[in-house]
């Protein structure tokens, strides 16, 4: 078969000669006659440096490199202690690290001097000054001095409830701080007097920062009361003592119980024994708050006893504890009621309490709403002449 292409070249000269001359470089030195199949001479030889024995050593922390790099570890580690990373803005805990400083005392940590400020909300937040201990071996965080965080509200005069109640078996020699709002309900903190002042302090420390399980948590000091009320009930207050309360990256942990034995709520003139009621509250969400409680009907009824179940919400978006409903029945079920006032035999086929306000903003005022039947009954014996003759 013929080539499809054909090509000229000048006599002597040939496909195979045009590329050795164009792959084929000028002389160049330590190449031989511009062969470029010949290496040139090989280097000189350079001698082997010699280390002493010495020339390696622990890099010491107070270099500048190294205090650099403690500060993004200890960065790192104070985003995961507040609950987050570098990337989130919207921190619990706004934090800024002012100061680090490396002990010979303690040669396996940094003392980080930091600036805090928290916010948890209205009525706790709070800003100041603590020292961290950062140990570089581990990366581990913990509270070297808080003194600077002032977690403190104002002393005011022992509140009437507090000797009603008997919170404390003496409240006169308790300091009481002024109340603060926590999720709708009112938080008053109280511990014993200092003894031996001539003056006791305007303000007492009602929480302290923790460090628990690698996270940060504000808790109660030690020998500090804790004391909740909801007062959206009219008359009386439910009150509560707290018996563990931590606040942290997740929100606030509360476990209450109850100190209230009666309520007296505004339409109904009897109050009602309070019986039983837990306050449970994880993640700054209401987990379970319902109380038992027993009552009576009005005289008209014949004081016919009744039992009562008081229920609460939290608002999505408030996040304030409210009032859900109260549901009650009868303490004897399908037993009719005698009216001894009137001779008449009432039987209950349903039985509510219910509340309404005058205005928006206003109290509530309960009453029970009874539906059934009434037969005129009069008492053996009653005079069957004048007024009693059907």
């Amino acid at each position: 078969m013929a080539p499809r292409h054909r090509a000229a070249f000048p006599s002597g000269s040939g496909p195979s000669s045009q590329r050795a001359r164009a792959s084929h470089p000028p002389d160049t030195p330590g190449r031989r006659g511009g062969d470029p199949g010949c290496p040139g001479s090989p280097p000189t030889p350079v001698p082997v440096s010699r280390l002493d024995f010495d020339a390696f050593r622990t890099p010491s922390f107070s270099a500048g490199d190294w205090r650099l790099s403690v500060f993004i570890q200890a960065q790192e580690q104070f985003f995961k202690l507040f609950g987050g990373d570098a990337s989130k803005s919207n921190q619990a805990v706004d934090f800024k690290i002012t100061h680090i400083c490396f002990s010979e005392e303690d040669p396996d940590a940094a003392l980080i001097r930091t600036s805090l400020n928290f916010k948890l909300g209205s009525d706790f937040s709070a800003s100041g000054e603590v020292t961290f201990r950062f140990d570089v071996r581990d990366l581990s965080l913990s509270v070297q001095d808080q003194s600077g965080l002032a977690l403190k509200r104002k002393v005011v005069a022992t509140p009437g409830w507090a000797k009603d109640l008997a919170v404390v078996s003496k409240p006169d020699d308790y300091l009481f701080t002024e109340k603060l709002d926590l999720l709708g309900l009112e938080m008053t903190a109280l511990r014993l007097k200092l003894q031996g002042l001539p003056h006791q302090p305007d303000e007492i420390e009602i929480l302290q920062l923790k460090i628990e399980g690698g996270r940060f948590l504000l808790t109660l000091p030690e020998g500090c009361i804790v004391v909740l009320r909801y007062t959206g009930l009219g008359n009386d207050a439910l009150t509560f003592l707290v018996t563990r309360l931590a606040i942290g990256p997740g929100g606030i942990d509360l476990n209450a119980k109850l100190l209230s034995t009666a309520l007296r709520v505004k339409g109904l003139k009897k109050p009602f024994v309070l019986e039983h009621a837990d306050l449970r509250i994880r993640s700054g969400r209401l987990e379970y708050l319902s109380i038992a409680a027993s009552g009576s009907l009005p005289k008209l009824l014949n004081d016919a006893p009744v039992n009562v179940v008081i229920s609460f919400v939290q608002d999505k978006e408030s996040n304030r504890i409210e009032l859900d409903e109260i549901s009650c029945a009868l303490g004897d079920k399908d037993q009719p009621i005698y009216s001894r006032g009137t001779r008449f035999k009432f039987e209950i086929a349903a039985l509510d309490i219910r509340y309404a306000r005058e205005t928006p903003n206003s109290d509530r005022h309960f009453f029970f709403e009874v539906s059934g039947s009434a037969q005129f009954t009069p008492d053996e014996g009653s005079s069957t002449t004048g007024c009693w003759r059907i």
